[in-house]
């Protein structure tokens, strides 16, 4: 018993010195921590000065409880519980984007500390612990998740976790005596999944990352490890998350078996839909994107990295490094992991799910750094990683730019639309169906559009519930339309004068009716 105890306050006093580590850290790096806020807000400032809000928003704003079952009916538990467990209800926007921007800052200063860890540097002041935090934040793929400002908070707090959970993972990988290293990281592995399902291929590309990064060190003999290391570890990191990522899907059935199964994630899973060909094709097409950089969500430098670290690998099985092999599968498993997702789809990705492409663009830098660790070319490798940085902070804040004016657009025009409906004389809020037929783009100069980013709340389709949604938040509680009512709508519609002529908004057969094209 005495004996049991020791262990479980050593490992409680390890737990200590890891976080006495942290902050070691970033008293000695502080250049690394200046940096890492200079991006973050050159990135993301922008969301803590301006208020919009994007597609889905409308819907925790309107309807918080539904759209928190909602969530659960699909897997995203940890969102559920991290709401309640904070008390974010009624949903704040400038609360939800400080936590992000917040969040963002902390996840990346972990993994800064996580990266440094396990490549066995000392805590001192290394202008390489900067590249990584400068590359991943600044990626225009997380302008268009965090701009569903509606879960930014939560799905940065996940991102959170995920470090969390390869920080204790690896220190029991390295040591198997820390046992409650393990529980702690296949909790946070736990909450972190059902957070946001993207988190599971982020773990992956990170546990490969720190194998990656403990070989490296060992081979430059910075840590003397076991002949078997290197088997073991692999066995240990497959079988921890194979715990944590069983033990999520239980808790998931047991969620959905309360709330209902959503079609949502299924839908996205092409195999079984469409063909064996058309899926392949699917995922070819998509790793084409992905490496030739095509579009704002992606990055030529992902080619580089790819073909760098593979080089890597290659020439390593010449060397006389031990479990050449096995360096060689990790780096392909590594810089493969974006795309573990597509292929479990059968389908291209969506650029928001993403987070391990962009993961391993900063990590393929950093080991670059590691690699070819003359201080000179240390600097160049630095510099060349805040250059990428630079011109993602100012893809994102193009993008950015153009969401705002934008929301501002919509805005003016869901002004001008209430104004017609009051010379209806139908009172201030109309107990009649509202329906918008046709839609409307708004026109922003050297305008940028992502997927969601850029688009006008009367581009999804004027006559759906989006743009109606929308105006509610801004105070304009119009009633919804039927199915049948809106057809009926449309039909009527085109007997009328288009968006902003006098005959655009009439009262006709118990509905109001603007036809914006």
């Amino acid at each position: 018993m005495v004996s049991f105890k020791n262990r479980i306050s050593n490992e409680v006093l390890d737990i200590k010195n890891s976080i006495k580590s942290f902050n070691e850290f970033l008293k000695n790096n502080v250049a690394t921590v200046v940096i890492t806020l200079f991006f973050t807000l050159m990135t993301y400032g922008i969301k803590l000065f301006q208020y919009s809000i994007s597609i889905d928003t409308e819907m925790l704003i309107n309807r918080y409880d539904w759209q928190l079952d909602t969530w659960a009916s699909f897997g995203r538990f940890g969102l559920v519980f991290i709401k309640k467990i904070l008390g974010l209800n009624p949903f704040n926007p400038y609360a939800a984007c400080f936590l992000m921007v917040s969040a963002m800052i902390i996840f990346c200063l972990i993994w800064s500390y996580v990266i440094n860890e396990f490549s066995f540097n000392e805590n001192k002041s290394n202008i390489r612990n900067a590249i990584f935090p400068s590359v991943f934040i600044t990626a225009p793929l997380f302008a268009e998740q965090f701009n569903f400002i509606l879960q930014s908070f939560e799905v940065a707090f996940a991102i959170i976790l995920c470090s969390i959970a390869i920080l204790c993972v690896s220190n029991w990988v390295l040591d198997s005596k820390k046992v409650i290293n393990l529980i702690i990281g296949i909790a946070c592995m736990i909450l972190g999944f059902g957070t946001y399902q993207s988190i599971v291929f982020l773990y992956i590309s990170a546990a490969l990352a720190c194998y990656i990064l403990i070989y490296i060190s060992n081979k430059k003999s910075k840590v003397k490890l076991e002949k078997s290391f290197f088997i073991l570890a692999a066995v240990k990191y497959l079988g921890s998350f194979i715990v944590a990522y069983v033990s999520f899907a239980i808790v998931n059935k047991i969620v959905v078996n309360i709330y209902g199964k959503s079609g949502y994630v299924d839908n996205m899973v092409k195999w079984g839909q469409q063909s064996v060909q058309e899926c392949i094709e699917n995922i070819v097409k998509y790793m084409k994107i992905a490496f030739l950089g095509d579009g704002i969500f992606y990055s030529k430098v992902f080619a580089l990295v790819f073909i760098g670290l593979f080089v890597y690998a290659i020439i390593n099985l010449f060397s006389k490094s031990r479990d050449k092999i096995l360096l060689l599968l990790a780096m392909m498993a590594f810089i493969l992991s974006p795309f573990i997702l597509s292929i479990y789809m059968g389908n291209g990705q969506i650029p928001r799910m993403q987070f391990s492409y962009q993961f391993v663009i900063a990590m393929g830098i950093y080991i670059f750094s590691l690699v070819f660790d003359k201080k000179l070319l240390a600097i160049i490798l630095s510099l060349f990683g805040f250059y990428v940085a630079f011109n993602q902070s100012y893809i994102v804040n193009r993008l950015f730019y153009t969401e705002q004016i934008k929301y501002e657009d919509d805005v003016r025009l869901a002004d001008k639309i209430s104004e017609k409906i009051e010379l209806l004389n139908l009172g201030e809020i109309p107990e009649y169906p509202v329906v918008l037929v046709g839609g409307h783009r708004s026109k922003v100069p050297n305008q940028l559009r992502g997927e969601f980013l850029g688009l006008s709340w009367f581009e999804y389709g004027g006559d759906s519930h989006r743009a109606l949604g929308f105006m509610r938040t801004i105070g304009y509680p119009y009633i919804t339309a039927t199915d049948e009512e809106t057809q009926r709508a449309k039909e009527i519609a085109q007997t009328m004068d288009v968006w902003p002529n006098n005959g655009s908004v009439i009262f006709k057969d118990g509905l109001i009716i603007v036809r914006l094209s």
